[in-house]
């Protein structure tokens, strides 16, 4: 209960702190993307405004281990409660594309802390745990290996050739996979989680 008696028959009111969690999932099979970040921003957008909200002082929301949790009074403005907010994907993790160009989620906190979207939404919202979740694709890369041929026969597709593909993004780079081409000189890497 919010409200303490205070002297004099008055009340006082105490704001209770709320969290809502935010989740990248994969598109293909719903597995948490841990491995690396991505980047939100979060506005509030009630009454027409589009004021971007800060968390320890930064307009930036980065995931961890594919979670973050955001706490109502450690935002700048506080979140609150009948705010309707817009939270909006712009870096999606290494070895993922966003579904669309700009992902959003609007939704507004209930009196009590918990979230309530519209169903109109890109991602889902879990009302239980106070969480929205979003997915991204997996970027798949096809490569079809051909020799150059001759002016006779023109370029030859070459079958069981290997590949390695590595990450250059990380440092030391890492090894992605490797894979041989199949008969019709085709390899493919990426495309799940």
């Amino acid at each position: 209960d919010p409200a303490e008696g205070g002297k004099n028959g008055v009340l006082i009111f105490k704001d209770e702190p709320f969290d809502f969690v935010v989740k990248k999932y994969t598109s293909t099979d719903n597995t948490l993307i841990t491995k690396y970040e991505t980047t939100f921003r979060l506005y509030d957008i009630t009454d027409g405004q589009n004021v971007a909200v800060k968390l320890n002082g930064q307009y930036d929301i980065v995931t961890s281990k594919g979670v973050r949790t955001l706490l109502s009074t450690a935002t700048e403005p506080k979140l609150t409660v009948g705010h309707t907010y817009r939270l909006v994907e712009y870096v999606a993790p290494n070895g993922y594309i966003m579904p669309n160009s700009t992902p959003s989620i609007e939704f507004t906190f209930d009196d009590d802390g918990s979230i309530i979207s519209d169903a109109n939404r890109v991602g889902a919202v879990e009302r239980e745990e106070n969480t929205i979740s979003y997915t991204d694709d997996p970027i798949k890369l096809v490569l079809t290996k051909k020799d150059s041929g001759d002016r006779i026969q023109k370029e030859i597709i070459l079958p069981n050739v290997s590949f390695t593909l590595y990450d250059t993004t990380v440092t030391p780079k890492e090894c992605v996979g490797t894979a041989t081409t199949n008969a019709k000189g085709e390899i493919t890497f990426g495309g799940e989680s």
